[in-house]
């Protein structure tokens, strides 16, 4: 077993206590091919047909859509924003 020291341990405490729709969004990166990206997230929830020219094929995930140019990825859009976990600051009372 392995034994992690305290700041290790306290930052992956917090990555565990942050709700999971709360963390960033792990998705395709440029150039990454469509296996690539059928490997690691599985099948798209939809193919949405290719248009233009180059062919523009688009991908549609829960959280984002992958847009492909041939076999490629050119970019993928968050559809779903990431919402940054609330922090509690502590209250200072008082005036001036």
């Amino acid at each position: 077993m392995r034994i992690l020291t305290a700041p290790l341990a306290a930052l992956a405490l917090a990555v565990l206590t942050v709700p999971a729709a709360a963390r960033p969004i792990h998705r395709p990166l440029h150039f990454m091919t469509m296996a690539n990206v059928r490997a690691l997230w599985g099948p798209p929830r939809r193919v949405l047909p290719a248009v233009g020219h180059p062919r523009i094929t688009r991908w549609v995930y829960p959280r984002f859509i992958v847009y492909f140019e041939r076999n490629l990825v050119l970019q993928t859009i968050v559809t779903k924003p990431w919402i940054p976990p609330r922090v509690h600051l502590p209250h200072h009372g008082g005036g001036a």
